[in-house]
């Protein structure tokens, strides 16, 4: 198994975790932990997906949500943080967690040097007084006392923007979170007058998908929106709110905790991260929703032209056309015969 630098960086340090109870969170995408020797290791996530991995492992000690519960607090000594990508969504992260930590726990924060990881030291300096401890050649491991507790206000981190008339609220790491992204505008201009009743939104990010689909659609629809990150689902639940829209919002891998079947499927996946990654996960996605179509039911996708999936799509379902090709995006249509 390949195992990231910011893994790297804490195996080399765990001799420090010894004995203790250490709470393990941010990025975490490999299972390492019994490698690590500590009097108790918890694990909590913000990330579904990895969640449900890992979950397995730890199963009374592995955790989902954006809420830090007293399970995962008590007699804690050290909060290990593996700092993602988004510098914003970090932050966000850091101090939701921190806000339900013990004082005077120490703080360890992992990431890569590009990722934008030695912010996290004037960020920060508010509560917990920083410190470069140990470097490699392309990530940094940042140590620390936590002195005071910051308060966490899930209100104050949302951005509000408005789109063709719909109110966004997305919290930072969600994908949209500036703007509606080019694929989404392509995807929902594809919808005039929509008539199918039961949608599933695979991805659903802030849920300007779903917003757009109900606004346009000639009858009352049923919405299911799924995600694997709290905080596209939190965000989701909030853009239905904002623009008065009912909506089940859950946590799923794909269809992991779909039940029933649906008149339509739609999805932005994603192809930013993992590119390898991304094409096995929108492969499944096309493979599996024939399971979860009524005869005749619809999958609907805008895919980013770098990725072809036409003849895949014609392999499972028989059937392929391609809507709209624009800006750098194309919008795939196929029914369940």
């Amino acid at each position: 198994m390949k195992i990231t630098e910011s893994i790297k960086i804490i195996l080399k340090n765990s001799y420090l975790f010894k004995n203790k109870n250490v709470v393990f969170s941010g990025c975490i995408k490999e299972y390492i932990f019994d490698n690590i020797l500590t009097n108790s290791t918890k694990l909590h996530f913000f990330n579904y997906h990895y969640w449900s991995i890992f979950h397995q492992f730890l199963y009374k000690n592995s955790y989902f949500g954006l809420k830090i519960n007293e399970k995962i607090t008590k007699n804690v000594n050290i909060l290990v943080y593996f700092w993602p990508k988004n510098k914003l969504n970090a932050t966000f992260q850091l101090i939701n967690l921190l806000s339900s930590m013990p004082e005077n726990i120490e703080l360890f924060i992992a990431g890569e040097n590009r990722s934008g990881v030695k912010s996290a030291i004037n960020l920060l300096k508010q509560w917990v007084s920083l410190k470069n401890f140990d470097k490699s050649r392309k990530c940094i491991l940042i140590r620390g006392l936590v002195s005071q507790k910051p308060k966490f206000f899930l209100a104050n981190f949302f951005k509000k923007y408005i789109w063709n008339s719909y109110n966004i609220k997305v919290l930072p790491g969600v994908f949209g979170f500036n703007k509606v992204d080019a694929g989404s505008i392509l995807l929902m201009s594809t919808f005039i007058g929509n008539t199918k009743k039961k949608i599933l939104d695979i991805g659903c990010g802030s849920g300007v998908l779903a917003v757009a689909i109900a606004k346009k659609s000639l009858l009352k629809v049923n919405l299911t929106l799924i995600d694997v990150n709290i905080e596209s689902l939190i965000s989701s639940k909030e853009t239905l709110k904002i623009n008065m829209i009912k909506g089940s919002v859950l946590a799923s891998n794909l269809f992991s905790r779909i039940t029933g079947k649906f008149d339509l499927i739609i999805s932005n996946p994603p192809f930013h991260n993992n590119l390898n990654t991304n094409k096995k996960t929108i492969q499944k996605l096309i493979k599996y929703s024939k399971n979860y179509l009524y005869p005749k039911g619809e999958l609907r996708l805008v895919i980013n032209n770098s990725l072809f999936y036409q003849n895949y799509i014609l392999k499972i379902f028989g059937n392929c056309k391609i809507l709209v090709n624009n800006n750098g995006y194309k919008v795939y249509q196929s029914y369940l015969e």
